[in-house]
């Protein structure tokens, strides 16, 4: 839809900004099953790496705040540089939502505006997903794992955020298991003194990591703690909603 070559081969700046780029497919709110949310989820994260090489700031498409797969598709534009549509009807709202999507301004406290990095860069994809397998064997239902991993640099606050969902696919409730190390922290970080990530077939050995469940609904834990990061000093064990963890 918006990958012509007219398009993702054009100016990258205009007025000295960054041009944006849709990097997905339409977002579906009416989808009763969580393949298509899924597969929204995955090929706007790898898309939006196509995006972010050639200098665009990635759009990863519109959303709704009250839906069964609000939080699952807010927490992806969260990662993205684009201005973050809602397409809520008149009067239908999630204010809880919004509320964690957004921050007051320092300059007007009674004003909130979504929090995003001030160079309008986007999360990536950890390297790790799918251990270097091809993009599209991290969703498969055959797969072992299922989780992907998007990260993303705070440089002002020295920290960064890791996102995590189950894009698994297949008709019956699935869970997504995978690992969180110290290496997938560094990266990132862009921490330039992380390792070189695993290659294909290969596994991560460092003993710095936590196991990670994501459950389709579930009211247990969808992260546990199995080994505290103590390089970085955080604590991973927490409940997640169903509609953040699905």
């Amino acid at each position: 839809m918006a990958h012509s070559a007219q398009i993702l081969f054009r100016e990258k700046t205009h007025g000295g900004v960054q041009k944006m780029v849709r990097t997905s497919d339409d977002f579906f709110p009416d989808l009763a099953g969580p393949q298509g949310h899924r597969w929204h989820i995955h090929s706007n994260a790898f898309v939006s790496l196509v995006a972010q090489g050639l200098g665009h700031v990635p759009d990863f498409d519109m959303t709704m705040s009250r839906h069964a797969w609000a939080g699952f598709h807010g927490c992806l534009r969260a990662f993205s540089g684009a201005p973050v549509f809602l397409t809520d009807r008149h009067g239908e709202h999630d204010l809880l939502l919004i509320d964690q999507l957004t921050a007051p301004l320092k300059r007007g406290p009674a004003r909130r505006a979504v929090v995003q990095p001030r160079d309008r860069s986007a999360g990536a994809v950890l390297s790790s997903c799918a251990l270097g397998l091809a993009a599209r064997n991290l969703s498969a239902a055959e797969s072992p794992w299922g989780i992907l991993k998007v990260g993303l640099p705070v440089p002002y606050a020295a920290g960064a955020l890791i996102g995590l969902w189950n894009v698994k696919q297949g008709d019956l409730p699935t869970t997504a298991v995978d690992v969180l190390t110290a290496r997938d922290i560094a990266e990132a970080m862009h921490d330039s003194r992380a390792e070189p990530s695993p290659g294909p077939g290969e596994r991560d050995q460092s003993p710095d990591l936590a196991v990670v469940s994501l459950y389709t609904k579930s009211g247990t834990p969808s992260i546990r703690h199995f080994a505290l990061l103590p390089a970085f000093n955080i604590g991973v064990e927490r409940l997640l909603s169903p509609c953040a963890s699905r």
